[in-house]
């Protein structure tokens, strides 16, 4: 028998070439029907990708539209820069601003005397920091209490200028040291890191010769600006410390530094060089040119979408001709939804303008949007915000002691009234006895700790000696409280007072978390001052409305419910009763950013298609592997089938022969 993997022409059959095509012609029709199906599938893949990318330029053109903040970009300008540098955070305040500026914020520096030399020992002992202010006339020293004392230890190891230096700049505490040889000698010079005249500085000495106050030792960098010159007094003022001072508008203002940012709101003034009697223009304005051109390239952006879907999805009946995805209905709802949304009606927040169409954008007939840019600029310039409502998420409030702070993705565009019905409190604690005056105070009953707002004080030590009335120990309690640690990093405050007899120590915040608590005192202090261990009165919330529903509140704060749901807005004083609207919008640009961020996530519409194509192409793959297999056997049983064949034409062949010899040899057989 002849192989079959090694058949061929042996007998005058061709089983090879055969086998081929009858291999061919049983599995190239289905190939062909699979190329052609995945040729679709790819076209459409493609396709899918190119909407994809149209459709997140698209989202890139509402980015900046959907952001109110960002849309309402102001533009600051100053009349001279070399003077008075201006620039402005969105939403800023508009106007015009006359500045004159009559003193730079400077930090303080002191000048020690010189020295022969910078490595010879001047003592050893400690030096104590303090900040700040200094008052100009009877130069007494005023210490910051938000601002800590800060101790520097000098053994034998320092002693000299240039391991004080060391030391101080490595504590990092807020002043700069450097040495200077002027011809004279060395000098230690101490800068203040940050100007204003609360950053003055002190420096007490305790020196280990015993004598704090001379010019000999570690004494010799002692400085009080009270002090006796050379007594206490012992460093120069080469440059005061002081606040920037300046006349906006005719009001003077002071800043400790020279960027002044919290007197015009959203505007910071970068103050450079005295006006010295020219006063510096100053002007902020929206740029409302930019918001025209931030929609115009919107409706360009659409556009650009809309041709790109009619692209892909259009049918032409005269050529029967498709785009390559006219019939994916996902493609047509994604579009159907954007349209939608541009129909939007604003009438429920906006008085004026309540739809795209009323500002100058339209649809034509095709679908695509067509812009009245003179509509727009004028809608732009009459009724800014209401054009800010159409388009961004986007909250204000008509009460100018009213601020709208922001909204949860549950709350509603609306119109929301706004009732204050109580005002928030402060949490207080008052004594349960009035004082009892003369008070003495010593070492063993000068302490007491409260709990303000939930953070506990450290020991509040009050100064040893005799208090004889209530404005006297009340100045001492107070300059306990703000000096103290706890509260300053918390940047909390009490405010202590005596009301009938009795000390009264409120808390500067509002809302129930408010309250002051004593937690512990010495007991001959508790008598004399009144006080019993125990909780204070906690402050009470704002009540309010919003929207004729009652709004939680906290402190000031106002959070509405219902339609009003996670709208929060911050009352900033005034009285009870009606207090203007809130109104809260989503625009369309915020609507569509939403609308086609779920579309491009990863578990959107768009990657389900596209899942929805690979899983095709896998299939077809998978059609092609089986049909692969199938041909194998077809060709190994045609091999077998014509292979036999063969073998059975060559045995018919030989025995053709054999009779054909055998007749020839019969009698009487025809001879050539």
């Amino acid at each position: 028998m002849i192989d079959p993997t090694s058949a061929g022409i042996s007998n005058g059959i061709d089983v090879q070439g055969l086998v081929k095509k009858l291999v061919a012609a049983e599995g190239d029709p289905v190939k062909m029907r699979l190329d052609r199906k995945e040729a679709v599938i790819q076209t459409q893949l493609s396709s899918l990708g190119t909407f994809k990318s149209a459709l997140a330029d698209f989202q890139s053109s509402t980015t900046k539209l959907r952001d109110a903040d960002t849309l309402q970009s102001v533009k600051a300008s100053s009349s001279d820069d070399d003077v008075l540098a201006v620039t402005a955070k969105p939403g800023a305040q508009q106007g015009k601003f006359n500045i004159e500026v009559k003193q730079l914020a400077q930090a303080q520096r002191l000048a020690s005397d010189a020295y022969d030399s910078d490595t010879l020992s001047i003592g050893t002992g400690t030096l104590t920091f303090q900040f700040g202010s200094v008052d100009p006339k009877t130069k007494a020293f005023t210490p910051d209490g938000s601002q800590l004392p800060h101790r520097i230890t000098v053994d034998q190891n320092n002693s000299n200028l240039k391991g004080v230096q060391r030391l101080i700049n490595k504590a990092d505490f807020g002043v700069q040291a450097s040495i200077i040889n002027d011809g004279v000698g060395h000098r230690l010079v101490l800068t203040s890191k940050l100007t204003g005249e609360n950053r003055a500085i002190r420096i007490k000495v305790d020196d280990d010769d015993g004598k704090n106050a001379d010019v000999f030792g570690l004494s010799s960098l002692a400085y009080d600006p009270a002090g006796t010159l050379n007594k206490g007094n012992n460093l120069s003022v080469t440059a005061e410390a002081q606040n920037a001072h300046l006349i906006i508008d005719g009001i003077k203002v002071e800043s400790p530094t020279n960027n002044v940012s919290q007197v015009i709101d959203g505007v910071s003034l970068n103050v450079k060089q005295l006006t010295k009697g020219k006063p510096v223009e100053v002007e902020t304005a929206f740029d409302r040119a930019g918001v025209t051109e931030s929609i115009k390239g919107f409706v360009t952006a659409y556009n650009a979408l809309l041709k790109n879907i009619d692209d892909l999805t259009s049918y032409d009946p005269k050529s029967g001709k498709a785009g390559p995805l006219s019939g994916d209905a996902s493609i047509r709802g994604v579009a159907s939804q954007i349209r939608r949304l541009l129909g939007t009606d604003f009438s429920n927040v906006n008085e004026k303008y309540t739809s795209l169409s009323g500002i100058g954008i339209d649809t034509d007939r095709d679908g695509h949007l067509s812009l009245n840019e003179g509509q727009l600029q004028k809608a732009v310039d009459d009724k800014l915000d209401e054009v800010l409502h159409m388009f961004s998420r986007y909250g204000n409030t008509s009460d100018p002691l009213t601020q709208f702070t922001g909204a949860s993705d549950k709350s509603k565009s609306g119109r929301y009234s706004l009732v204050v019905n109580a005002k928030p409190t402060h949490g207080y604690y008052r004594a349960a006895l009035p004082i009892k005056f003369p008070i003495t105070i010593d070492d063993k009953n000068n302490s007491f700790q409260l709990v303000v707002d939930g953070t506990k004080t450290g020991p509040l030590r009050l100064k040893n000696g005799s208090y004889n009335n209530a404005e006297e120990l009340v100045n001492q309690i107070q300059l306990q409280l703000n000096a103290d640690a706890n509260l300053v990093q918390k940047k909390l405050a009490v405010t202590v007072a005596e009301d009938n007899g009795q000390l009264v120590f409120e808390s500067n915040s509002f809302g129930s978390h408010s309250r002051v608590d004593v937690t512990s005192a010495s007991p001959l202090l508790l008598l004399s001052m009144g006080l019993i261990n125990g909780k204070g009165e906690a402050g009470k919330n704002i009540q309010a409305s919003m929207g004729g529903r009652q709004a939680q509140g906290s402190g000031w704060k106002v959070r509405g419910d219902g339609d009003a749901a996670g709208i929060e807005v911050n009352v900033l004083g005034g009285n009870k009763g009606a207090r203007g609207d809130v109104v809260f919008s989503r625009g369309v640009a915020e609507q569509l950013y939403k609308l086609i961020d779920s579309y491009l996530s990863s578990k959107g519409i768009l990657d389900t298609r596209f899942d929805g194509y690979n899983k095709r192409i896998e299939d077809i793959n998978s059609q092609r592997e089986k049909l692969q297999r199938r041909l194998a056997t077809s060709k190994q049983r045609y091999i077998k089938q014509y292979t036999a064949l063969d073998e059975m034409v060559g045995k018919m062949k030989s025995t053709g022969k054999y009779l054909a010899g055998q007749l020839a040899n019969l009698p009487g057989a025809a001879k050539k």
